[in-house]
């Protein structure tokens, strides 16, 4: 499915760029490293209950697995307990979850097993974000009505289990009070809203495009937040409109998308490091289709020439994944959430063309 983006074409291509947005993304980068700061020297936590919690106590670590040939143990104990968590992994579908990093919603976790940079602790983030369906850009993960929400969740778990280890370390090298629940919280949970922030941002452009509605942010009490939603939203709408103002490719319309933290939105396509199985393939797919859908809904309105043998390949593609057994073992919710809303509008975007 990544074939269609054309990465390679996009980039060669240019794009404009909003100083309005690149002084946003400023306020942004900024006031993130400034709660960063507020937030781990707060107390906060999860509970138990918490799967990163299960996650870590199931691979069962000690220091002196750094000395040996600690990523391998790693990988070995991990795959394993995928199964009896009931993740998505190369040898498990999973199933759905809810109130591990949203308030409620519906989230598909899945477990991957990666080489990572050993670069400071407390800057890893074995926990992004491939996609979720919300659009607040207030600094929170999640939003208070999050019960309908959908989010795709990727674990890099020796990367989580190297750096909890390295956090033991230095709590016990300075002497501080905290336990393996503020842990989860303070480091690979907050460090995850950069992806968070991002996805957020892209789903601006992608819900104007498509015409989903937009809601305000909460309102945030525990710390001051900057005050930029007004000003997204022009940059917004300016971005969509000159999109719409042009031929468009699919690829063009994610690579004139700009975010946050990462470039732009063409970013967001790039392959999940794993193991290619059946058991893994709903969510790879899954979690490209609402990029898919942004760039072929900004071609469609845009007046660009597909080729139609791409279109072909597509649907025939897109059919297949909607008969496939890999379907059947999804719970049903989050599948008639990917054929609902990404799907069935692929299907007949593809045939407009």
């Amino acid at each position: 499915m990544l074939d269609y983006f054309n990465a390679d074409f996009a980039t060669a291509k240019g794009r404009v760029i909003n100083s309005s947005f690149i002084s946003i993304a400023s306020t942004v980068i900024k006031n993130h490293k400034i709660i960063r700061e507020r937030y781990v020297s707060s107390s906060r936590s999860v509970p138990p209950t918490n799967l990163v919690y299960k996650l870590l106590s199931g691979l069962v670590l000690n220091k002196e697995m750094l000395s040996g040939n600690f990523d391998y143990i790693i990988r070995d104990r991990a795959r394993r307990l995928a199964t009896s968590l009931d993740v998505t992994s190369p040898s498990s579908y999973g199933t759905v979850f809810t109130d591990t990093f949203l308030n409620g919603g519906n989230e598909a976790i899945m477990f991957t097993y990666e080489k990572y940079d050993k670069e400071k602790w407390e800057d890893m983030s074995p926990i992004t974000f491939a996609y979720h369906t919300s659009t607040n850009v207030n600094y929170q993960l999640g939003t208070s009505n999050d019960d309908t929400a959908f989010a795709f969740v990727v674990i890099n778990v020796p990367m989580l289990a190297y750096q909890y280890l390295q956090w033991a370390n230095w709590r016990s090298l300075n002497g501080v009070e905290e336990n393996i629940y503020n842990f989860i919280k303070k480091y690979p949970l907050f460090n995850s809203l950069k992806s968070y922030m991002d996805i957020s941002l892209f789903n601006r452009h992608y819900y104007r495009v498509v015409g989903n509605t937009i809601p305000e942010d909460d309102r945030v009490n525990e710390y001051p937040i900057p005050d930029i939603e007004n000003r997204l939203n022009k940059t917004t709408v300016d971005t969509v409109n000159s999109l719409f103002g042009k031929s468009t490719t699919i690829g063009s319309a994610l690579y004139a998308t700009r975010l946050f933290f990462k470039d732009s939105a063409l970013d967001l396509i790039e392959p999940i490091p794993t193991i290619y199985t059946q058991q893994v393939s709903w969510f790879l797919l899954a979690c490209k289709m609402p990029f898919l859908h942004y760039g072929l809904s900004v071609g469609y309105s845009s007046g660009v020439s597909l080729d139609s043998k791409v279109l072909s390949t597509m649907q025939r593609e897109l059919r297949a994944f909607i008969n496939s057994r890999t379907l059947s073992h999804v719970p049903k919710h989050m599948k008639v959430h990917i054929i609902d809303n990404y799907l069935e509008n692929l299907l007949i975007l593809a045939d407009e063309f």
